[in-house]
C-alpha cells in the first residue's frame, strides 16, 4: 500500500507519501512533483525521491490524528525519542483531506479508538481572544516604544549585552514610528479578530483518533482560562483610562 498526494492548491505545496511504514511530508518545488510521485508510485524508494525539507514520521511513533470537519487541514503528533512533536497536512480541499483521512484511518482504525467533539463558542473562540489580546498589547506597547524612540531622535545609549540587537530594535521603532507599527499590529489584530468570528459562527467539530481516552477540556479549566483573559482585559482597559 502507497499513496500519494499533491496538495497543489495550498501555499505551502505540500508533497505527502504514505504507505505501511511511514509518513512523509515534502515541501519540494511544484514542477517536480508530479515526476517525484510517479517515481514513488513506480516503486522507487522514497530515501531516493525527496527532498531535505522532507520530514519522515514512522507510523509506529504517531500516537494522534484529528481534524476538524470544516477545515481541511489534519493534525499528527507523533513522538520523536521523549519529545512530542506535531506536524500539519494542509490538504487542498475537504475531499482529499477526506481520502488521506479514510487511509489513515484504515491504517489505524484498529489500533485506535475514534472520538468525536463538538466545540462549544467559548472553547472554540478562546484562543481566537487570547491572540487577538496578545496582539492588542504587544502593538500598544510598541507603539508606546516607537513614540519615545521618535522623540528621542537618536539621542539615547545603548549599554548592556546584545547591544547589536538592541540598536537594531531602536532602529526598527524609530523607522516605523508609531503609526507603522500600529498599521502592522492591526494587521495581526485583524486576522485574530476574523478568526473570533469563524468560531462563532462555525465551532470546530473534531474527528480524532488515539490510542489514549479522549478527556475534553473542562468546564472548570475553561472558566480559569477566561478568568485570567479578564483579568488581563481589565488591566488593559484601567491602563487605557488612567
Amino acid at each position: 500500500m502507497a499513496n500519494v498526494w499533491c496538495a497543489d492548491d495550498t501555499f505551502a505545496a505540500q508533497f505527502i507519501f504514505l504507505d505501511d511504514r511511514n509518513l512523509i511530508v515534502d515541501l519540494p518545488k511544484r514542477k517536480n512533483q508530479e515526476q517525484m510521485r510517479n517515481a514513488l508510485m513506480s516503486g522507487s524508494s522514497p530515501a531516493a525521491v525527496v527532498t531535505s525539507l522532507s520530514t519522515d514520521i514512522p507510523l509506529t511513533s504517531i500516537t494522534r490524528i484529528a481534524t476538524d470537519k470544516h477545515d481541511e487541514d489534519i493534525e499528527i503528533r507523533y513522538k520523536v525519542g521523549n519529545e512530542t512533536k506535531n506536524e500539519t497536512l494542509r490538504m487542498a480541499n475537504p475531499d482529499k483531506r477526506d481520502e488521506v483521512w479514510a487511509q489513515l484511518n484504515a491504517i489505524f482504525g484498529d489500533k485506535f479508538n475514534q472520538f468525536e467533539d463538538a466545540k462549544s463558542i467559548p472553547e472554540a473562540t478562546f484562543g481566537a481572544l487570547a491572540a487577538l489580546t496578545f496582539f492588542g498589547c504587544i502593538s500598544w506597547l510598541l507603539a508606546a516604544a516607537a513614540s519615545a524612540f521618535r522623540a528621542a531622535d537618536g539621542d539615547y545609549d545603548i549599554e548592556g549585552r546584545h547591544q547589536g540587537a538592541k540598536a537594531l530594535f531602536a532602529w526598527l521603532m524609530e523607522f516605523l514610528g508609531p503609526i507603522g507599527v500600529w498599521i502592522i499590529g492591526g494587521i495581526f489584530c485583524a486576522l485574530s479578530f476574523m478568526a473570533v468570528v469563524n468560531a462563532v459562527l462555525q465551532p470546530p467539530v473534531m474527528k480524532i483518533l488515539q490510542e489514549e481516552p479522549y478527556k475534553p477540556q473542562g468546564l472548570l479549566m475553561l472558566v480559569l482560562k477566561y478568568s485570567v483573559l479578564g483579568v488581563v482585559w481589565y488591566f488593559v482597559l484601567k491602563a487605557f483610562l488612567i
